[in-house]
Protein backbone atom coordinates (compact mmCIF):
# COMPACT_ATOMS: atom_id res chain seq x y z
CA UNK A 1 0.00 0.00 0.00
CA UNK A 2 1.10 3.45 -0.83
CA UNK A 3 1.01 6.37 1.86
CA UNK A 4 -2.21 7.35 0.37
CA UNK A 5 -3.56 4.22 0.37
CA UNK A 6 -3.13 3.88 4.32
CA UNK A 7 -4.59 7.60 4.58
CA UNK A 8 -7.65 6.20 2.84
CA UNK A 9 -7.97 3.02 4.50
CA UNK A 10 -7.77 5.08 7.95
CA UNK A 11 -11.36 6.93 6.81
CA UNK A 12 -12.75 4.22 5.04
CA UNK A 13 -12.68 1.10 6.26
CA UNK A 14 -13.94 -1.85 4.77
CA UNK A 15 -13.03 -5.83 3.01
CA UNK A 16 -11.29 -5.25 0.30
CA UNK A 17 -11.44 -7.78 -2.48
CA UNK A 18 -8.80 -10.20 -1.36
CA UNK A 19 -10.98 -10.71 1.81
CA UNK A 20 -12.25 -14.14 2.73
CA UNK A 21 -15.45 -12.76 2.95
CA UNK A 22 -15.78 -12.59 -0.80
CA UNK A 23 -15.95 -15.57 -3.65
CA UNK A 24 -16.02 -15.19 -7.33
CA UNK A 25 -19.28 -15.54 -9.04
CA UNK A 26 -19.17 -14.96 -12.40
CA UNK A 27 -16.07 -12.98 -12.59
CA UNK A 28 -16.93 -10.85 -10.23
CA UNK A 29 -16.35 -10.92 -6.42
CA UNK A 30 -19.24 -11.08 -4.51
CA UNK A 31 -19.79 -11.37 -0.70
CA UNK A 32 -20.01 -15.12 0.07
CA UNK A 33 -23.18 -16.41 1.47
CA UNK A 34 -25.09 -19.50 2.14
CA UNK A 35 -27.64 -18.62 -0.28
CA UNK A 36 -25.09 -19.62 -3.69
CA UNK A 37 -28.36 -18.75 -5.97
CA UNK A 38 -28.74 -15.22 -4.74
CA UNK A 39 -24.60 -14.81 -4.80
CA UNK A 40 -25.00 -15.80 -8.55
CA UNK A 41 -27.67 -13.43 -9.04
CA UNK A 42 -25.50 -10.64 -7.65
CA UNK A 43 -22.58 -11.45 -9.46
CA UNK A 44 -24.77 -11.14 -12.87
CA UNK A 45 -26.06 -7.60 -11.45
CA UNK A 46 -22.22 -6.78 -11.51
CA UNK A 47 -22.18 -8.04 -15.26
CA UNK A 48 -24.82 -6.18 -16.46
CA UNK A 49 -23.50 -3.08 -15.01
CA UNK A 50 -20.08 -3.55 -16.34
CA UNK A 51 -21.53 -4.58 -19.67
CA UNK A 52 -22.99 -1.27 -19.87
CA UNK A 53 -20.01 0.93 -18.84
CA UNK A 54 -18.17 -1.57 -21.53
CA UNK A 55 -20.48 -0.55 -24.29
CA UNK A 56 -19.97 3.17 -23.18
CA UNK A 57 -15.75 2.88 -23.49
CA UNK A 58 -16.39 0.80 -26.80
CA UNK A 59 -18.45 4.21 -28.14
CA UNK A 60 -16.96 6.86 -26.82
CA UNK A 61 -16.03 8.40 -29.67
CA UNK A 62 -19.69 8.54 -30.90
CA UNK A 63 -21.04 9.16 -27.51
CA UNK A 64 -18.88 12.52 -26.84
CA UNK A 65 -20.31 13.34 -30.30
CA UNK A 66 -23.55 14.32 -29.06
CA UNK A 67 -24.69 17.88 -28.93
CA UNK A 68 -25.41 17.78 -25.12
CA UNK A 69 -21.93 15.94 -24.34
CA UNK A 70 -20.43 18.39 -26.21
CA UNK A 71 -21.63 21.00 -24.60
CA UNK A 72 -20.29 19.62 -21.03
CA UNK A 73 -16.91 18.76 -22.68
CA UNK A 74 -16.40 22.25 -24.24
CA UNK A 75 -17.19 23.92 -21.16
CA UNK A 76 -14.85 22.01 -19.17
CA UNK A 77 -12.30 20.74 -21.05
CA UNK A 78 -10.38 18.50 -18.33
CA UNK A 79 -13.81 16.04 -18.67
CA UNK A 80 -12.10 14.89 -21.54
CA UNK A 81 -9.03 14.05 -19.44
CA UNK A 82 -11.47 12.22 -16.78
CA UNK A 83 -12.76 10.43 -19.56
CA UNK A 84 -9.47 8.54 -20.65
CA UNK A 85 -8.99 7.85 -16.98
CA UNK A 86 -12.29 5.87 -17.28
CA UNK A 87 -11.47 4.17 -20.00
CA UNK A 88 -7.74 3.33 -18.28
CA UNK A 89 -9.56 2.00 -15.01
CA UNK A 90 -12.49 0.56 -16.52
CA UNK A 91 -12.04 -0.59 -19.89
CA UNK A 92 -13.46 -4.20 -19.98
CA UNK A 93 -11.33 -5.13 -16.49
CA UNK A 94 -13.74 -6.10 -14.55
CA UNK A 95 -13.73 -3.35 -11.93
CA UNK A 96 -16.66 -4.11 -10.25
CA UNK A 97 -17.66 -6.11 -6.81
CA UNK A 98 -19.93 -5.91 -4.52
CA UNK A 99 -19.32 -4.09 -1.01
CA UNK A 100 -20.18 -5.63 2.62
CA UNK A 101 -23.10 -4.05 4.13
CA UNK A 102 -23.37 -2.01 7.27
CA UNK A 103 -20.26 0.05 6.92
CA UNK A 104 -21.72 3.73 6.30
CA UNK A 105 -21.29 3.72 2.42
CA UNK A 106 -23.29 2.35 -0.33
CA UNK A 107 -20.41 2.20 -2.28
CA UNK A 108 -16.54 2.93 -2.88
CA UNK A 109 -14.47 4.18 -6.04
CA UNK A 110 -11.55 2.89 -4.31
CA UNK A 111 -8.23 4.03 -5.85
CA UNK A 112 -5.02 1.90 -5.17
CA UNK A 113 -1.41 2.71 -5.37
CA UNK A 114 -2.27 6.30 -5.74
CA UNK A 115 1.18 8.41 -6.25
CA UNK A 116 2.09 11.87 -8.31
CA UNK A 117 2.67 11.29 -11.48
CA UNK A 118 3.48 15.44 -12.58
CA UNK A 119 0.81 14.90 -15.49
CA UNK A 120 -1.89 16.94 -16.60
CA UNK A 121 -3.72 18.12 -13.53
CA UNK A 122 -7.50 16.60 -13.23
CA UNK A 123 -9.79 17.33 -10.29
CA UNK A 124 -9.32 18.20 -6.98
CA UNK A 125 -5.89 15.68 -6.25
CA UNK A 126 -4.66 17.48 -9.57
CA UNK A 127 -1.54 15.31 -10.87
CA UNK A 128 -2.32 12.09 -8.08
CA UNK A 129 -3.14 9.34 -10.08
CA UNK A 130 -3.53 5.16 -8.70
CA UNK A 131 -2.33 2.40 -10.55
CA UNK A 132 -5.78 0.85 -10.35
CA UNK A 133 -9.68 1.51 -9.29
CA UNK A 134 -12.12 -1.01 -7.95
CA UNK A 135 -15.84 0.05 -7.75
CA UNK A 136 -17.22 -1.69 -5.03
CA UNK A 137 -21.43 -1.35 -4.64
CA UNK A 138 -24.18 -2.58 -2.55
CA UNK A 139 -26.53 -4.74 -4.53
CA UNK A 140 -28.60 -6.85 -2.66
CA UNK A 141 -32.03 -5.94 -1.87
CA UNK A 142 -31.89 -2.78 -3.57
CA UNK A 143 -33.49 -2.21 -6.99
CA UNK A 144 -31.81 -1.63 -10.52
CA UNK A 145 -32.51 1.76 -10.43
CA UNK A 146 -31.38 2.48 -7.33
CA UNK A 147 -27.74 0.83 -8.31
CA UNK A 148 -27.69 2.50 -11.59
CA UNK A 149 -27.67 5.87 -10.01
CA UNK A 150 -25.05 4.60 -7.29
CA UNK A 151 -22.62 3.37 -10.45
CA UNK A 152 -22.98 6.74 -11.73
CA UNK A 153 -22.06 8.05 -8.67
CA UNK A 154 -18.86 5.95 -8.10
CA UNK A 155 -17.59 6.13 -11.88
CA UNK A 156 -18.25 10.26 -11.38
CA UNK A 157 -14.45 10.13 -9.05
CA UNK A 158 -13.16 8.15 -11.77
CA UNK A 159 -13.52 11.33 -13.68
CA UNK A 160 -13.07 13.88 -11.73
CA UNK A 161 -10.01 11.82 -10.00
CA UNK A 162 -10.59 11.45 -6.97
CA UNK A 163 -7.94 9.66 -5.56
CA UNK A 164 -7.96 11.14 -1.50
CA UNK A 165 -10.78 10.86 0.62
CA UNK A 166 -12.76 13.68 1.22
CA UNK A 167 -16.44 14.03 3.04
CA UNK A 168 -17.66 17.12 0.53
CA UNK A 169 -18.01 16.23 -3.66
CA UNK A 170 -16.26 18.76 -5.50
CA UNK A 171 -17.81 20.89 -8.18
CA UNK A 172 -15.42 18.50 -10.61
CA UNK A 173 -17.31 16.07 -9.06
CA UNK A 174 -20.87 17.36 -9.97
CA UNK A 175 -19.74 18.47 -13.50
CA UNK A 176 -18.76 14.37 -13.64
CA UNK A 177 -21.51 13.05 -12.19
CA UNK A 178 -23.72 15.21 -15.01
CA UNK A 179 -21.32 13.76 -18.12
CA UNK A 180 -21.50 10.11 -16.44
CA UNK A 181 -25.79 10.09 -16.12
CA UNK A 182 -25.61 11.37 -19.83
CA UNK A 183 -23.81 8.59 -21.15
CA UNK A 184 -24.83 6.21 -19.08
CA UNK A 185 -28.45 6.59 -20.12
CA UNK A 186 -27.33 7.56 -23.81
Amino acid sequence: MSKWDIYNSNKVKFAHSTSKIYIKKEGYSVLKTADNSEDIATAKILKKLDKTLNNILQNIDVLTNKPSIIKLLQKDIWLIHGLELLQKYHNTTKSLQEIEPDIGFWGINYPYGVNNTGIVDIGTDQSLRAKKRIIYLTIRGKTYDWIEKLIIHELSHTVCNDVVYRSEHSDYFKKAEILIEKLWFS
